[in-house]
């Protein structure tokens, strides 16, 4: 659990660091070792091992618990608190985070959130649905592009073939051992923060790795240079915009409409992402833009606006509910406040239907 009564993203930051720690390493020690094999199987097994995850996430999900959420809306209570009681580690009493469940459930039907994509886009969810798919563009347009393509920027940079993928090895050890520190920085900071100052952080490297980039020298020295402060970056980006995207947009749709606010800010990632990956190449390519290093002037730049949009858009969310959120989120409340203005969930909440009777 990460300090906010609610277990759940914690589970969706396992699966990052699951998918980070069993996909992302795997593969850079696959493909070093193949990276040797001159026939056309150095790049066929890499393809082919691919298919090896699809039978046991099959068989995980096979296990994998419906959503309490989901459960109580469909007023199945009791099976509701049995997977409350399987999801937590026994110190969340599973019978009253239940109940707080159906008071959310039913002030978000009094609150009329519908149950269809336009919803997301009406009232109050035009704002949630914002805040969720600036998150996750965020870390698609200004946290991935060079980490998909480590080992050619280490090429460009000025390493051998053999130290560019043992690098990238170190690479994602490093960036592993981010992951791991996102769980106590949401603990003790909460997501805003951690967003936001990473945020900070990485533009500022993204400078200096530009700053770098600029002498044409092929030193050892400047091309280790090149090399490290990318690492550096990646280590910076795993707790911060890496990790803590993933409880941001979990939390900040309404529950009737969380499925579909994820849906969207994960097509947003993804159009963004396919924009990206296709400028990338250009960037780092001798043959084509030749920026090498000097792209991270140009991911600074549009890192900066970013920086803007999370300082005044983005919520603290850390230590709420989900009741409250729909109470802060009604009321219209600052970024910049959600973590200092005082809700009272069951006072509020009848308050905020004798207003809306008088209406």
């Amino acid at each position: 659990m990460l300090g906010s009564g609610r277990p759940l993203p914690a589970f969706q930051l396992e699966n990052y660091l699951l998918t980070r720690c069993q996909g992302q390493f795997i593969s850079a020690g696959v493909t070093y070792e193949l990276s040797k094999v001159t026939s056309e199987w150095g790049w066929r097994i890499i393809i082919a091992i691919q298919w090896a995850w699809i039978p046991p996430l099959f068989a995980l999900l096979w296990f994998a618990p419906d959503s309490p959420w989901w459960l109580v809306r469909k007023e199945r209570y009791e099976e509701a608190e049995s997977v409350m009681g399987r999801l937590t580690d026994g110190s969340v009493n599973s019978k009253d985070y239940v109940s707080m469940m159906r008071r959310t459930t039913a002030l978000e039907m009094e609150q009329q959130t519908g149950r269809t994509y336009w919803d997301c886009f009406k009232g109050t969810d035009r704002r949630r649905t914002e805040i969720a798919c600036m998150a996750w563009a965020i870390q698609a347009g200004i946290g991935n592009p060079l980490q998909g393509y480590t080992t050619y920027f280490f090429r460009q940079a000025g390493l051998s073939t053999s130290d560019a993928f043992k690098f990238n090895i170190g690479n994602n050890a490093t960036s592993f051992v981010g992951v791991l520190l996102s769980w106590p920085l949401l603990y003790y900071f909460g997501r805003r923060t951690v967003f936001l100052y990473g945020l900070c952080a990485m533009t500022v490297l993204y400078f200096i790795i530009g700053c770098v980039g600029i002498p044409s020298d092929d030193t050892p020295g400047i091309n280790w240079a090149r090399a490290s402060l990318l690492v550096v970056y990646l280590f910076v980006y795993s707790p911060s915009i890496g990790a803590t995207v993933y409880p941001i947009v979990g939390e900040v749709g309404a529950s009737r409409l969380r499925g579909k606010t994820v849906a969207l800010a994960r097509m947003t990632y993804c159009t963004v992402f396919i924009i990206i990956n296709v400028l990338v190449p250009y960037m780092l390519s001798p043959t084509a833009w030749n920026w090498g290093a000097k792209s991270g002037f140009f991911l600074g730049g549009i890192s900066c606006f970013c920086i803007a949009w999370t300082y005044f858009r983005l919520p603290e969310m850390k230590n709420r509910t989900y009741e409250e959120l729909d109470l802060l989120f009604d009321r219209g409340v600052s970024a910049r406040k959600f973590a200092s203005t005082d809700v009272n969930a069951y006072e509020d909440y009848d308050e905020l239907m004798a207003g809306k009777a008088k209406s």
